[in-house]
């Protein structure tokens, strides 16, 4: 690495979602948020979802889910779904929908209707509760300030792409002071992954439940490991195999793939709907029970 980096002016560290579920999740937060200002790392988090940098910032999140669960495309004691079918009730995809998300570059970003709906959207279900908006947008101007949203209609939003490609789209999340106790944890040592292990991923060609559900894309839903991760789980290539870990058991074929190595298995579940989502949620890395099926 510091090879690589002699003749680098700039320096930038991306942290995905394998970070988000680990234990120790809150104390590498902390020593990001150092790095990012003490060193000449500029620090990029990655969210796992298109909007869930805005939710994040908007809504106050329980450590641990109550007695009844509402999932918005998540598994819940009653689903909204925007996969017709998928849910209790069916909601507007992304694209069938006008309002703003926070992207990756923390720009506040409006989307437009491009398909028509015809059934229920959140400010439906806001209005049974109480609210009075005649359409979503009208919560875009009330985002919260103190998070680094500002006070601006929806309609006021530019959006376009200007000849030299250049992005106007929004506006940026301006920064804002919060209070930190800057208090590290020991950091604790790394327990050992011997056996088998599987690694929670998705092709490049399907992100989620969603890409799923196009047919024009690449559908490779095998769980793919190398030699040395076929002989320790005492499988072979094409077996259908049931991996069993954190209380879940899921089957899935298995291929073989020479080009990986160790004992460590890539699993996609961008096939599983939404409890693949929730299992993507889970830390990635998961020391695993491999049995053959007989079918």
């Amino acid at each position: 690495m510091l090879k690589k980096t002699r003749r680098k002016h700039t320096y930038t560290l991306i942290v995905g979602s394998d970070l988000y579920a680990h234990p120790q999740a809150e104390n590498i937060a902390k020593i990001l948020g150092i790095l990012e200002k003490y060193s000449d790392f500029d620090v990029v988090i990655v969210p796992p979802s298109v909007n869930t940098l805005g939710v994040s910032l908007i809504c106050d999140l329980d450590d641990e889910a109550g007695d009844y669960t509402i999932g918005y495309n998540e598994t819940g004691d009653f689903v909204l779904s925007a996969i017709e079918g998928a849910g209790d009730v069916n909601m507007p995809a992304l694209n069938q929908q006008e309002g703003t998300f926070t992207n990756l570059n923390k720009t506040v970003v409006p989307t437009n209707v491009a398909l028509g709906f015809d059934g229920f959207c959140l400010n439906d279900i806001a209005n049974k509760l109480g609210m009075n908006k005649r359409y979503t947008i009208d919560y875009t101007p009330l985002l919260p300030a103190e998070k680094g949203y500002a006070a601006e209609e929806f309609d006021q939003l530019p959006c376009f792409f200007d000849n030299d490609g250049t992005e106007v789209r929004g506006y940026t999340l301006h920064e804002v002071d919060v209070a930190l106790d800057g208090k590290l944890s020991e950091v604790a040592e790394l327990e050992s992954y011997d056996g088998t292990v599987v690694y929670v991923c998705n092709p490049n060609s399907q992100k989620n439940v969603f890409t799923n559900i196009c047919t024009h894309l690449p559908n490779e839903t095998e769980l793919r490991g190398s030699p040395q991760f076929a002989t320790a789980a005492k499988i072979q290539d094409g077996d259908v195999v049931e991996i069993s870990f954190n209380g879940q058991s899921i089957e899935k074929a298995f291929r073989l793939d020479e080009t990986l190595k160790g004992t460590i298995a890539l699993m996609p579940i961008f096939d599983l709907g939404f409890a693949g989502q929730q299992i993507g949620a889970q830390y990635r890395f998961n020391k695993a029970k491999i049995k053959q099926v007989n079918k």
